[in-house]
């Protein structure tokens, strides 16, 4: 019986019934608890029940994204994966640390699959595109600490008439998820969150724009960054007016980016 039930598995798990496979993995390891074979079945069952099937993308990413509430994104558990890597370099992290530095990784390619839905969608289904976009992002930005592309789409989006107003808490929230040691490189948005800050702040325009100038070439859909260089542009410090002719038709492109790309309109307030 225990070899009927192998073969039984082993056919079922190749024929991607992954119910009957994980059925009669466990009858073989009711005989046989030890039984490499049905071990090994039985865990390629469960983890196709908690990923999903192999050959769905969507289905992968989205079982993915529901992982992330059940594991610990708690300030020490990350804080010892990061001290763990900088002081031990040479030793394999953990396997909680594997497990959430490759979840990290998943849903930031979750949200760009969600980003790119939006851009592909044709015009009339790109409302709902960005609001799945949006749910999606909000959720992860709530749920993981180390969700930096989710983080960057909602900065993003603040611009957009349709977009959710982020309260100064979420903002920052977006932010530290973006300044995080966590993340391998510096995100574009923090040199221009930095340049805003300063340019808001009236202080040292030179710093302002060489910060938001270090970010904005790599967001051609920000609009009030190309506007700001603008309007520092004919300050006496910062005169170039070269410039802020180049920034103004800039933030015009940024405009019909992301109408183009997004389907969207921007604030009337983003000056």
């Amino acid at each position: 019986m225990l070899k009927h039930y192998l073969n039984e598995a082993k056919l079922k798990l190749k024929d991607e019934a992954y119910e009957d496979a994980l059925d009669a993995s466990s009858k073989a390891l009711d005989l046989d608890g030890m039984n490499f074979q049905a071990l090994m079945v039985k865990g390629k069952c469960l983890t196709h029940r908690t990923v999903g099937p192999f050959h769905s993308v969507d289905i992968i990413l989205d079982n993915i994204v529901r992982l992330v509430p059940s594991l610990s994104w708690a300030d020490e558990d990350i804080q010892q994966d990061e001290d763990a890597a900088k002081n031990m370099p040479w030793a394999p992290p953990s396997a909680a640390a594997s497990l959430r530095s490759d979840v990290a990784a998943a849903i930031d390619i979750a949200v760009d699959n969600a980003w790119r839905k939006v851009k592909q969608a044709p015009c009339d289904a790109k409302p709902a595109a960005r609001q799945a976009l949006d749910a999606l992002a909000a959720h992860l930005t709530r749920a993981c600490p180390r969700a930096k592309r989710a983080a960057e789409v909602r900065l993003l989006r603040i611009e957009d008439n349709d977009s959710e107003v982020l309260s100064p808490a979420e903002e920052e929230q977006c932010l530290a998820v973006l300044k995080s040691t966590a993340s391998s490189t510096t995100s574009p948005l923090v040199h221009l969150y930095r340049g805003l800050d300063q340019a808001n702040a009236g202080q040292f325009p030179e710093v302002a724009v060489a910060s938001i100038l270090q970010g904005v070439a790599s967001i051609p859909e920000h609009i009030q960054a190309r506007v700001v260089v603008a309007m520092l542009s004919l300050e006496s410090a910062t005169f170039d007016p070269q410039r802020c002719l180049d920034m103004i038709r800039a933030a015009q492109d940024a405009v019909q980016c992301r109408f183009d790309t997004l389907g969207t309109s921007p604030r009337s307030y983003v000056t």
